[in-house]
């Protein structure tokens, strides 16, 4: 797994801390808890890619019971899915906090987009594990949902205000689409030689 993911993807212990501040004791063990085992679900994806996440190789080597990895998580697919959305706010927040350049919105959302992408291309065994729990049907609205307004937050923020009277929203919704329409065809090989971000451009 390359050093980008696994920045993005793993909370260091001071963010964790600060973020956890506010909570009880208890509840700061049960998140802790929750941040291990998201953790261990994306190593093994980053090792092993979607097939190799077992519930139960998760709960080992999240150092957790079972019956415990059961109560946050309903199945595997809703486990990369958390994975997927701490991913996708990590990279977009640290992309929109510094200066987008580009004369133009398209330049910018461009810009922003190519560089959100530059982890899925380094690594293609996790992001797969991830875009297909992305595709499945089961429960993990909320994760989906986050991952969503992440990338839909940092699109806004490259656009700016230089579309009046247009409909940003729509813009939006259409970019994003065609963003992980064109993640799902990279994943999936049926465009071998896409890249990512010139697709996007």
């Amino acid at each position: 797994m390359d050093d980008v993911s696994l920045r993005d993807l793993t909370p260091g212990p001071a963010s964790t801390a600060l973020a956890h501040a506010d909570l009880t004791l208890r509840e700061r063990k049960r998140l802790e808890r929750w941040d291990r085992v998201v953790d261990a679900a994306v190593r093994l994806a980053a090792a092993g890619g979607y097939d190799a996440v077992q519930m139960r190789d998760v709960a080992t080597e999240a150092g957790v019971a079972i019956g415990t990895l059961y109560r946050y998580f309903g199945s595997k697919d809703e486990l990369l899915l958390a994975g997927l959305a701490r991913w996708a706010t990590a990279v977009c927040e640290r992309i929109a906090a510094g200066p987008i350049p580009g004369a133009s919105p398209a330049d910018r959302v461009a810009w922003a987009l190519r560089s959100a992408t530059e982890p899925i291309e380094t690594s293609p065994t996790l992001m797969s594990a991830l875009v297909t729990a992305m595709a499945s049907p089961v429960l993990g609205e909320p994760h989906r949902s986050e991952a969503s307004v992440a990338v839909a937050s940092l699109i806004h923020t490259a656009i700016g205000d230089d579309l009046p009277g247009t409909d940003v929203d729509g813009v939006v919704r259409v970019i994003g689409h065609v963003w992980f329409s064109a993640i799902v065809s990279w994943v999936a090989g049926r465009d071998p030689g896409l890249r990512l971000g010139d697709e996007l451009e």
